[in-house]
C-alpha cells in the first residue's frame, strides 16, 4: 500500500478531516505566496534535479494553487499545473489535477501527489512525491520573502530586502541581465520596475518570481 492510499484512507476516516485555527493561522501567515526549490527524481532517470516552484493561495482552510516545473531555469520546456490540497500538523498534502499549459518537446510532466513537512525556522517545505507511472522522489522548498517595503517617494533611496538561499535579482525573466545578489538589493530606481528573483539550491538555480516596486510621487 503507497504513502497516498494510505493517506487517502485517513482522510476517509476523518483523521486528517479539518485544520485547527493554529493551521490557518500558518497558512494564512506563512505558506500563501512563493515557494522555489528543486524537484528530485530516482537516479534512474537522466536528469533528476528540475527547478520547481509553487504559488500557494488559500481560501478558508482550503489551500490550492499552481506549480511549474523547468527542464532548467531558462528552458523552454516547462509544465505549469493546478493543485489542491490541505494543510494540518505541519504537513502540506497536495494533489495536481490537470497541466494548464505546457511544452515538452522529448518530456512528460508527471501529474504529482506531495506530502510536505513544513519547518518555520528554515521557512521550508519538504518531503516525498509519487505519481502512478513515473520515477517517485522529493521536493524542496523554500520561501521567498520580501521583508522590506516596496513602495517608495520619487527621490527616495530604494531599499529592498528579502528573505531565502542565496538570492540573485535580475532585470528580466529570461535572467540575462544579473542586477545584484544576496538578500539586500538598493537599485538606482527613479521609476516603478519589475525584478526577477531565484533561489540557489543544492547547485540548481530556481525559476525566477517578479518583485514589484512601486516609485510614486509623494508631494511636498
Amino acid at each position: 500500500m503507497s504513502l497516498f492510499t494510505i493517506v487517502s484512507f485517513f482522510i476517509s476516516l476523518g483523521v486528517f478531516s479539518s485544520c485547527t485555527k493554529k493551521d490557518e493561522t500558518i497558512i494564512r501567515n506563512d505558506l500563501v505566496g512563493y515557494w522555489q526549490g528543486v524537484l528530485y527524481q530516482e537516479t534512474s532517470t537522466p536528469n533528476h534535479k528540475f527547478p520547481f516552484m509553487i504559488k500557494i493561495d488559500a481560501d478558508g482552510r482550503s489551500v490550492y494553487g499552481r506549480s511549474e516545473i523547468r527542464v532548467d531555469n531558462s528552458s523552454e520546456y516547462f509544465g505549469i499545473m493546478d493543485f489542491s490540497g490541505e494543510f494540518k500538523n505541519n504537513i502540506l498534502q497536495y494533489k495536481e489535477g490537470s497541466i494548464r499549459s505546457e511544452k515538452t518537446g522529448a518530456w512528460h510532466w508527471c501529474i504529482k501527489e506531495a506530502e510536505l513537512n513544513y519547518d518555520k525556522a528554515k521557512k521550508r517545505l519538504s518531503g516525498l512525491w509519487e505519481t502512478p507511472g513515473c520515477n517517485k522522489g522529493d521536493i524542496e522548498l523554500y520561501k521567498l520573502d520580501v521583508i522590506s517595503k516596496t513602495e517608495f517617494c520619487s527621490g527616495e533611496e530604494v531599499y529592498i530586502e528579502a528573505e531565502g538561499k542565496n538570492l540573485k535579482w535580475y532585470s528580466n525573466d529570461r535572467l540575462t541581465n544579473q542586477l545584484g545578489a544576496g538578500s539586500k538589493f538598493t537599485p538606482a530606481l527613479k521609476v516603478s520596475s519589475t525584478y526577477y528573483v531565484t533561489q540557489t539550491i543544492d547547485g540548481i538555480e530556481t525559476i525566477s518570481i517578479p518583485v514589484s516596486i512601486e516609485v510614486r510621487n509623494c508631494g511636498n
